[in-house]
């Protein structure tokens, strides 16, 4: 995954702001991609609306209540679309996009710098391509490129097993995350525990403060630990009731543990975590090819890659 992104990245003449006007480059051999970030013109900003809409009632049966799918607060955005190649070049159909990332940039009270992880749709007939992991770390990746701190937050809210399971299989210092083991399912949470991830409830604290109205959150929703409860109700991705529940993960611990956190479909789980580069190399060598060497939740693969937003 990480080699062949990086791979057609080093062959093209590096431009940064050919990676964020929508200038096309290759993805891989299947697919080309188009980046976006920011403010755009009133045409291109159209377009993005148009087609990330499209994606989502292909996909979910529904457009999601969220300001971009509308060409609102784009300022902080970044996206990235996915388009079919239509021959053995670079030739591609810029009307038929195949799967999208947004993502955003936020900070802290502190200055600390945080990535949202975002929204991905992958449509129903580009599914189980293994897409979805690299389409999200090449955003991630051209992010972070123009972050100088050593310190970054990743957030993800959403109440989809399979995009919990994407996040931390990418991710480290995530909280929450599944049981490892029986014993520790039994284990209370204990005050020590709540204590070691106090930096991941704060930016759980400030999240939900600053996006609560503004970002397809309930503005009634409430945060208790890392769950915000009604987030999708009135005011907020009403539409997102009814799609909660039917996006299941074939781990069945992960279907168990979002159902505990999350009994209503209003309800969605935040996650926080780093992308920390040293570990995610040895978590994605060593546990293809060693997996009784890497702790992990669960290693069983999902069936579909779905919204996880």
């Amino acid at each position: 995954m990480i080699a062949y992104i990086v791979n057609s990245l080093c062959r093209q003449k590096w431009d940064r702001m050919a990676y964020e006007n929508g200038t096309p480059f290759t993805f891989n051999s299947e697919y080309m991609a188009r980046r976006f970030v920011g403010l755009q013109n009133e045409e291109t900003t159209a377009y993005i609306a148009k087609h990330l809409s499209s994606m989502c009632q292909e996909t979910l049966g529904c457009v999601l209540d969220y300001p971009v799918m509308k060409g609102q607060s784009v300022e902080n955005k970044a996206i990235v679309m996915l388009y079919s190649k239509t021959d053995e070049g670079a030739n591609f159909d810029e009307n038929e996009p195949a799967a999208f990332n947004v993502a955003f940039s936020w900070e802290l009270s502190d200055g600390t710098p945080c990535i949202h992880y975002g929204l991905f749709i992958v449509t129903p007939s580009h599914q189980r391509k293994g897409i979805q992991g690299p389409l999200g770390f090449l955003n991630l990746y051209m992010l972070l490129r123009n972050i100088e701190a050593s310190t970054v937050w990743m957030t993800d809210l959403g109440r989809s097993p399979s995009g919990s399971r994407h996040f931390i299989n990418f991710m480290s210092e995530v909280y929450p995350r599944p049981p490892s083991s029986k014993a520790e399912e039994k284990a209370a949470l204990s005050d020590d525990e709540e204590s070691q991830y106090e930096a991941q409830l704060r930016v759980a604290r400030e999240f939900h403060a600053r996006f609560q109205k503004d970002a397809g959150m309930s503005a009634n929703s409430v945060l208790d630990g890392m769950v915000i409860k009604g987030s999708n109700l009135e005011g907020g991705a009403t539409a997102l009731v009814d799609v909660n529940g039917s996006t299941r993960s074939r781990s069945k611990a992960y279907n168990d543990w979002i159902d505990k956190l999350c009994p209503s479909p209003a309800d969605e789980l935040l996650m926080v975590g780093q992308f920390l580069p040293g570990q995610f190399v040895y978590r994605q060598v060593f546990q293809k090819n060693f997996p009784w060497l890497v702790p992990s939740a669960t290693t069983t693969s999902d069936s579909k890659e779905q919204a996880s937003s």
